[in-house]
């Protein structure tokens, strides 16, 4: 059976990919590079903010090397392995299982970016008490176990065809049977839906205390100003 072909190279496309890949390597680099160029009296490489930031540029930089070799790979014009191979090329490459996966390794960073300036700004404290490097990297390494569970429905149902693929020149997603069904939304919930929420309560949160630290602020400048001190020392 020959392979259909049904995803030519699209200049518009490998223009659109190759602009992201460039903006994306310049921007990912300069941040990689400000943070471990930096001088130690300057900035705590060891804060979580500052290695959850790191990380984050490192995948962001994954992201836009690989952006371009896999839409390339997806296309016709790569000769696309077949049988078992091709199988594995579709659960690993061309079905854009990496991609995705350093695409909610991303999310879930930003997720915890979130919950620390949320802990900074609410419980400041309490994160004194903690071993910021010890607490990054467990951060982190669940981030990475989490972020393959939520991929694992594209690991699972991708598959190689040689007829009517719908993700680039050679692969398909079968999510036909009811529990794939269920692990794709579920990953929809994990990736977009509750993320989102996380986001919003944080920062609402952290805007609220804000803006009583604020008032606060403004209520104690006016009390001292009205005092009997700062009425001698004006007239004086």
């Amino acid at each position: 059976m020959t392979l259909v072909t049904t995803f030519p190279v699209r200049i518009w496309q490998l223009v659109w990919y190759s602009l992201i890949s460039l903006i994306g390597t310049i921007g990912n680099s300069l941040v990689i590079y400000l943070i471990c160029a930096a001088k130690k009296s300057k900035i705590d490489r060891k804060a979580p903010f500052n290695i959850y930031l790191l990380v984050l540029a490192i995948v962001d930089l994954m992201i836009s090397l690989l952006c371009v070799p896999i839409y390339v790979l997806s296309t016709n014009i790569f000769p696309h392995p077949t049988g078992k191979s091709g199988e594995i090329m579709c659960k690993t490459v061309t079905g854009y299982f990496f991609p995705f996966w350093l695409l909610d390794i991303s999310a879930f960073l930003l997720v915890a970016i979130a919950i620390e300036r949320w802990r900074v700004v609410m419980k400041p404290l309490t994160r004194l008490k903690e071993n910021k490097m010890t607490w990054s990297v467990m951060v982190i390494f669940g981030v990475l176990i989490l972020s393959f569970v939520t991929q694992a429905p594209t690991i699972y149902g991708s598959h190689y065809t040689t007829n009517t693929p719908d993700i680039g020149n050679a692969c398909i997603y079968s999510y036909d049977n009811l529990p794939m069904k269920i692990m794709h939304y579920n990953s929809f919930v994990w990736q977009t839906v509750i993320p989102s929420i996380i986001y919003f309560v944080c920062f609402w949160q952290i805007r609220k205390r804000l803006n009583q630290r604020c008032s606060n602020l403004d209520s104690h400048l006016t009390a001292y100003r009205n005092s009997s001190n700062y009425q001698e020392k004006v007239t004086l």
